[in-house]
């Protein structure tokens, strides 16, 4: 007598249709949790970004806009030249560096980490002057401003 052994293509292809059905029902909950992720990391270090700012301000208060993002990690011994308007400063008690990274690849800013998308923060100083508060931006995946997934953090 002559044994089966396997299974038949009938019984092969329902378990395809099982996991094909798995799958698109668990797809969209994952993809989400990926980007909510994302964005929980990118506010994180819009915060953390903010607060070597900050901490700038507050040892140079003579100086009246912020230092430039790429001049964060600058050592004790090269504080800036200008502000982050482009506008000559002295940055008399500089104690960098203020933030410490290896960058490795993405955007363009050497030394500010990129954000999830691996695009570059924008410090907008605009409102400095008027409103008393600056605001560091992530312009999310699409990496445009204004398309409706930018991330902010408004600081002192």
């Amino acid at each position: 007598m002559y044994k089966k052994f396997g299974f038949t293509f009938v019984e092969l292809i329902v378990v395809v249709a099982i996991i094909l059905i798995l799958a698109v029902m668990i797809m969209p909950k994952l993809t989400g949790k990926t980007t909510e992720a994302k964005n929980k990391a990118t506010e994180g270090m819009l915060v953390s970004i903010a607060s070597s700012l900050s901490m700038v301000k507050m040892d140079n208060p003579s100086v009246t806009l912020y230092c430039k993002l790429e001049d964060l990690d600058n050592p004790q011994a090269s504080p800036p030249t200008e502000d982050a308007g482009a506008n000559p400063a002295t940055f008399s008690n500089w104690n960098g560096p203020y933030i410490v990274y290896n960058h490795t690849s993405g955007g363009t800013s050497a030394t500010v980490p990129d954000d999830s998308w691996r695009n570059d923060y924008v410090l907008d100083v605009s409102t400095v002057a008027a409103q008393g508060y600056a605001t560091l931006k992530s312009y999310g995946k699409d990496g445009i401003s204004g398309g409706g997934d930018d991330i902010e953090h408004k600081f002192f």
